[in-house]
């Protein structure tokens, strides 16, 4: 104990900064921290739960959405043709051959034909909801 402690104060004096906010992001995110703790804490940022994204990436190559995505492509052809009320049935068919959630299966597919139907765009314009 006094070793982890020594360590601590060694590390204080290399990296103020660094060790205070350490200790800062530690103690707030106890459950008996007197504010909500923050949904993802980054080197330099914390991303606050419920903001949308500036920019929605796609999904990467060889991950799982994408192995679905390209399922459901394989199995029913283009998703700029593909009906929006059919996403729920299909993603809950085909989401466990990807290995994927049905619940992030739906999301993404959703999200993915309206970007077809919408020429494309990874963005929402602000004239329509996504």
């Amino acid at each position: 104990m006094i070793g982890a402690f020594v360590l601590w104060v060694l590390r204080l004096v290399m990296d103020p900064g660094g060790t205070v906010r350490g200790f800062r992001g530690w103690v707030l995110s106890t459950p008996a921290s007197p504010r909500p703790r923050p949904a993802a804490v980054t080197a330099t940022r914390v991303i606050a739960p419920g903001k949308p994204k500036a920019i929605a990436p796609g999904p990467g190559e060889g991950t799982k959405t994408s192995r679905f995505l390209a399922l459901v492509t394989e199995k029913y052809g283009p998703l700029d043709r593909f009906p929006l009320d059919r996403v729920s049935l299909v993603s809950s068919e085909v989401a466990p051959e990807a290995g994927l959630d049905v619940a992030a299966a739906r999301g993404a597919l959703g999200k993915a034909v309206r970007a077809a139907q919408n020429g494309g765009d990874h963005l929402c314009p602000a004239s329509r909801p996504c």
